[in-house]
């Protein structure tokens, strides 16, 4: 009897303060501005600058990057749902890469996340990741979103005709179907 009468009371207790706790916490959010003045050091790789369209030795922005549309995945090398998301990501690439209708108009940029340049490359090594990875060991893009980035995070930005970024689509976490994640973030970022 005790301990239905227990049960009870927390349940209770977790109906009442649940809407109180739920309220107290924003949803997460991305500061479009704060990211879009994140510079980051460039690949090395010729074909990956040429990718982005940026200079080689120059730091660069998000907003730098030669496309309509950007998709930035922040991953770590140490995040096991990263490394299991890497071969679908670079199955994400090469169907960008293959659709002429979304080939060099949508890219994709990873950035490591608390990651050295030399833990980006083993990430880059061990995956086989063709498109650019650049370093964050900083942490810097923390202070682009409201709460603490949790890997992977994909952010989707729409480049306007003045470079502004405007934010289409968050996603943390694995990716259910790439292809129709694919067309339902083409669809939000207006490229058909």
């Amino acid at each position: 009897m005790k301990t239905k009468v227990l049960v009870f009371a927390i349940i209770c207790a977790l109906i009442s303060w649940g809407p109180v706790v739920a309220a107290a916490k924003d949803p997460f959010q991305v500061d479009v501005d704060k990211l879009a003045q994140i510079s980051f050091e460039p690949p090395e790789r010729p074909d990956q600058l040429a990718y982005l369209g940026i200079s080689p030795g120059k730091d660069f922005t998000v907003s730098q990057i030669k496309a309509d549309v950007i998709l930035v995945e922040i991953f770590s090398m140490y995040c096991p749902i990263c490394q299991r998301e890497a071969p679908r990501v670079n199955e994400m690439y090469q169907m960008l890469e293959k659709e002429p209708s979304l080939r060099g108009r949508f890219k994709i940029l990873g950035v490591g996340t608390g990651n050295t340049p030399f833990e980006v490359e083993i990430f880059r090594k061990k995956f086989l990741v063709a498109f650019p990875l650049v370093s964050d060991e900083n942490y810097t893009l923390e202070r682009a979103f409201s709460d603490r980035l949790r890997t992977p995070t994909f952010v989707v930005l729409k480049k306007g005709k003045d470079d502004s970024l405007t934010l289409v689509d968050v996603h943390i976490g694995h990716i259910k179907d790439i292809g129709k994640y694919l067309r339902e973030v083409a669809a939000k970022g207006k490229l058909k």
